[in-house]
């Protein structure tokens, strides 16, 4: 209890929920990082929609640090949910940099009677603390802006085009910040500067700004202005910027340019899988009709291969751990585990032997993609599998009656129990896919351990005994049992789920669809 309280409330460093505090944090540093430097603008007015823009991102620095300490971290491979280690952790390394910037933050709220254009101020009234605190405050805002961000849980296009739209914001945003710098160096010298001296001081504000904003793109040697630098101060700035340039927007450039690359080399190698698909079928003249299905079913096939990616491509996890590698691999599968009765109650067991043999079970499991129209199994076959219906839409068809599958279930449970003849058959409408198990691989899985197999022979019984009472039996039926219900006493036609394992389970043929009945 008390190791449950320490970690009670103790977030997740990765997921959905630390996405949406990046996406959080990303946004109130651009408004930041967009508002706050045109103060140096005396044509800005103050207004209450943008103080309480401003104050709201003020507080959620605040709030952001206090997250921070409630926020878990990965320790060689394991997650640490201890406060006290996250606190540790947090103190030597972001905490100096948060908590500096909130430091900066209140005491502009305390010093600055324009903080967060409040009202409006005159730069002759500004004084020296005050403008080094805008300096350092900008600084910092474009430190957070440039510090990493969690991996999206998405496709590698989708990550690669979300990387692109960041860089080009981060480079956007470094220029408005440097454009208003521009402007406030040249306005501030009380008897000549770059604006005096190109005649700015009486034009509108959106001229001024533009103006600005053009001098800093021509310093990556894009264009020309004629703009230039009539002091010592502004010529150090001017040197500054290029230096800038040079070091921060060329790595920038440069990654934006290998990304797009990655983009076009995915784009030509699809085109040319399909390029030679299509030649393929004109070679043997296939029909349109059938040219189009092969098509449009590859096309999604091939768009979901590239969003996942198989074991074999990532020869990195050859370096973990067996009993890690296990827990991964049937992690992967555990939603569809969840949703068989018998794996509820193992789950709660948890009995050491029977975890492993848990998961050792995605050895059984396999994915398959079918194309509209397709057949998953027909009527009359043995099953060797059962189905977990995964995505797509899917009809079952029983004597001419067409019931609709949901997404999410399984499909012919009944046949890991007992064997089992289909009664109807399942098809696709769409593209769709399923996991399969199969009945052999999870049978002999289960019977490593005497724990399981013992709950697995209990629960073989008392599902059978239930299937013998019901009136109908289809592939759809949901395989449930009364946890508490004895398996032992008024069973017609139990079976053992242990003679089975051992190539002895008592046979059961289907008679009718209304009854199992078992025979030697």
């Amino acid at each position: 209890a008390l190791a449950a309280a320490e970690t009670w409330m103790v977030l997740s460093p990765v997921g959905r929920a630390q996405v949406v505090r990046d996406i959080l944090t990303f946004s109130f540093v651009t408004v930041d990082l967009t508002f706050l430097p045109l103060r140096v603008f005396q044509e800005v007015s103050p207004g209450w929609v943008l103080w309480s823009l401003l104050w709201m991102s003020q507080i959620y620095w605040n709030l952001h640090m206090v997250v921070s300490f409630n926020t878990g971290y990965y320790f060689r491979g394991h997650l640490v949910r201890d406060r006290n280690r996250i606190a540790q952790h947090y103190l030597r390394t972001l905490f100096f940099f948060d908590a500096l910037n909130i430091t900066v933050d209140w005491l502009l709220a305390g010093l600055d009677t324009s903080h967060n254009f409040v009202s409006h101020v005159l730069f002759e009234d500004v004084s020296m603390t005050v403008l080094c605190l805008w300096v350092l405050q900008m600084c910092l805002r474009l430190c957070r802006m440039f510090m990493s961000f969690s991996k999206l849980a998405v496709s590698d296009t989708v990550r690669v085009q979300w990387v692109i739209t960041r860089t080009v914001g981060q480079i956007l945003l470094t220029h408005h910040v440097m454009a208003c710098a521009w402007y406030r160096i040249g306005s501030a010298s009380a008897r000549y500067g770059w604006t005096k001296a190109n005649g700015l001081d009486d034009t509108s504000l959106s001229y001024k700004y533009t103006t600005s904003l053009h001098w800093t793109y021509c310093q990556l040697g894009f264009g020309s202005s004629e703009i230039e630098a009539v002091n010592t101060a502004e010529r150090v700035f001017s040197l500054l910027v290029v230096f800038a340039a040079l070091v921060v927007f060329s790595t920038l450039l440069a990654a934006i340019t290998s990304l797009a690359t990655k983009l076009n080399k995915a784009s030509e190698r699809k085109q040319e899988h399909f390029r030679q698909l299509r030649k393929y079928l004109r070679q043997h003249q296939i029909e349109e009709d059938l040219r189009l299905r092969v098509v449009a079913f590859l096309e999604h096939a091939y768009t979901l291969r590239q969003a996942v990616v198989a074991d074999s491509e990532v020869p990195i996890l050859d370096l973990l751990s067996k009993p890690l590698q296990a827990e991964l691999n049937s992690f992967k599968y555990m939603k569809c585990l969840r949703e068989l009765d018998v794996m509820r109650q193992l789950f709660q067991t948890f009995d050491q032997h029977s975890v492993q043999a848990i998961r050792s079970l995605p050895k059984a499991f396999s994915h398959r993609t079918f194309a509209p129209a397709d057949t998953v199994f027909e009527c009359g076959l043995l099953a060797n599998s059962a189905y977990f219906v995964a995505e797509g839409e899917f009809v079952y068809e029983l004597n001419g009656e067409m019931i609709s599958v949901e997404n999410g279930r399984w499909v012919a449970e009944m046949s890991l129990w007992t064997p089992w003849l289909h009664l109807g058959d399942l098809t696709t409408r769409d593209i769709s896919e399923v996991i399969v198990l199969d009945v052999s691989h999870f049978a002999d899985t289960l019977s490593r351990s005497s724990e399981s197999f013992l709950k697995c022979q209990e629960y073989a019984e008392q599902l059978t005994a239930r299937m013998n009472e019901e009136r109908i039996l289809t592939d759809l039926w949901r395989c449930e049992v009364n946890p508490a219900r004895s398996g032992s006493d008024n069973l017609r036609g139990s079976v053992s789920l242990a003679a089975r394992l051992r190539s002895s389970f008592t046979r059961h043929v289907l008679q009718s669809p209304n009854q199992i009945v078992p025979v030697g």
